[in-house]
């Protein structure tokens, strides 16, 4: 009798296979983009330079000369430091939103607004990833995304998380501060097949499925789009078992739904997701139970799209395709350095790495 449990049929889908296959390539060659303009190197760099960890003020091929010479490689670390000591400063005026009504027969919606923006922000510690976020920042980028997180309620909460900088990759061609002038990105995490599940709650049975094969199958190697998965170094972490999750949003000009009552003001709540995807029937129908007098009107907009994809897990699940969840006009990201000119970002430990490296020696 076979070990293999009884597993969810789900047919090998050739047609998400395609996309995965087609988006793999976008993201492989936006890194490799990257690497050829250097961006990378310098972001690994001050990073390194920053925290000083594995004498990471030092090259390797300077590490190597010294211990043939029997020398120390000293590390007076001077810029960690210097960046607390402006990220303190930051910290000393914490940014807070507060809501007030225009009309004050509304204040009373505007006091329910605030409590949700204060339930959000304290229970999803916003504080702490601004602090994460400003600190990288002053090393060269600090990123920012706003998101669902399912975590605490199952119609999610509006939260923000701090974005590896060393693992997210913009648009080449943006060169100002203003992320509205980005029309794509890519970010990459590591995640444990829990933490997935977790992350993409709409998926968590397909995932289920896509773990038990990959346990079941011999085929640990496959990079071909009509294969299962790709088990590569690259895409799967055997030792602490995670998998490379791949997300790639931008923005694109479609046509958006707005709902007016009777008295012309816009009915937000049709702006979601859900009311955009159905047909204009199903959608005239629901507003007929709401009342007469009610209109939709149809413009061009931007809007946010996402795709997400873990070749590693498998080359057929789709993570999220369609509708980014939360839709700003603009790519979810905010994004800072020190300096930026003209799309050459530098953070704070640009300017003192020199004599950082010159005290070393």
């Amino acid at each position: 009798m076979s070990d293999q449990p009884n597993l969810v049929q789900f047919p090998m889908n050739t047609e998400n296979a395609t996309k995965v296959f087609k988006w793999t390539q976008k993201y492989e060659a936006t890194i490799d983009q990257d690497r050829i303009n250097g961006n990378r190197d310098r972001i690994y760099d001050n990073f390194s330079i920053y925290s000083g960890v594995n004498k990471g003020q030092w090259d390797a091929q300077a590490i190597e000369q010294l211990r043939e010479q029997q020398r120390p490689a000293h590390q007076f670390n001077l810029v960690l430091p210097a960046v607390e000591d402006k990220l303190g400063q930051l910290n000393d005026s914490p940014l807070q939103s507060k809501f007030l009504s225009a009309e004050p027969e509304k204040q009373d919606d505007v006091d329910l607004l605030q409590k949700l923006y204060d339930n959000d922000y304290g229970a999803g510690n916003w504080e702490t990833k601004q602090t994460e976020f400003e600190r990288d920042g002053l090393i060269h980028t600090g990123i920012k995304q706003m998101y669902i997180n399912y975590e605490r309620d199952p119609l999610g909460n509006v939260d923000v998380r701090a974005r590896n900088p060393t693992q997210t990759y913009f648009n080449q061609n943006w060169q100002t501060d203003d992320i509205k002038d980005c029309r794509q990105a890519f970010t990459s995490i590591w995640l444990n097949p829990a933490q997935i599940k977790e992350q993409f709650h709409t998926k968590s049975e397909e995932v289920d499925n896509a773990i038990l094969l990959t346990q079941f199958s011999t085929n640990d190697e496959s990079t071909n789009v009509d294969q299962q998965w790709d088990r590569s170094a690259q895409w799967y972490d055997r030792i602490r078992d995670q998998y490379k999750v791949v997300e790639s949003t931008w923005m694109e000009r479609e046509t958006v739904r707005k709902v007016f009552d009777a008295q012309g003001a816009e009915q937000k709540e049709f702006s979601q997701v859900l009311y955009q995807r159905m047909s204009i029937e199903a959608l005239h129908e629901i507003l007929k139970n709401q009342g007469a007098g009610y209109r939709i009107d149809e413009e061009e907009m931007d809007v946010c799209k996402v795709f997400a994809f873990c070749p590693g897990l498998s080359n057929h699940l789709v993570l999220a395709e369609g509708f980014y969840p939360l839709q700003l006009g603009r790519l979810p990201f905010i994004v800072w350095s020190y300096q930026n000119v003209y799309g050459q970002r530098q953070g704070l430990v640009d300017l003192i790495k020199d004599p950082q490296e010159t005290l070393n020696k």
